[in-house]
């Protein structure tokens, strides 16, 4: 059975805003989210693929140019620009992994697990 747990504002960033606002900040990330929870991804590899084909415009992973990185409490770095904390966390809780989807401001999108972390924008 598949289980998607969602945190609003997960790191205390956005004190003040309600859930429904920090939702719909995100878009219609939310719902290529529930496309691939329904999937049942196995790892973050194939829920990445599945975002990237329901957001529909392409993307790559941002992080392979090696400047950028999402921290382990979910902050992502980048060198210049200040840090971005997520607005929401979706964990999918599968079959063989956990798959944790973040939506930062700007469309930017992480996607991990415990081995592998993908970022993409998707605005």
């Amino acid at each position: 059975m598949i289980e998607t747990e969602i945190s609003y504002d997960p790191q205390g960033t956005y004190k003040g805003i309600a859930q429904g606002s920090l939702m719909a900040a995100c878009g219609m990330i939310p719902f290529f989210v529930q496309e691939v929870a329904l999937s049942d991804p196995l790892e973050a590899e194939e829920a990445f693929t599945m975002m990237l084909e329901a957001y529909g415009y392409g993307g790559d992973n941002s992080l392979e140019n090696g400047k950028g990185k999402v921290l382990k409490d979910g902050t992502y770095t980048f060198p210049g620009d200040p840090d971005l904390s997520p607005y929401v966390s979706f964990e999918i809780n599968g079959e063989k992994d956990k798959v944790e989807i973040l939506v930062y401001p700007y469309g930017f999108v992480c996607v991990r697990d415990a081995a592998n972390t993908y970022f993409t924008r998707m605005d």
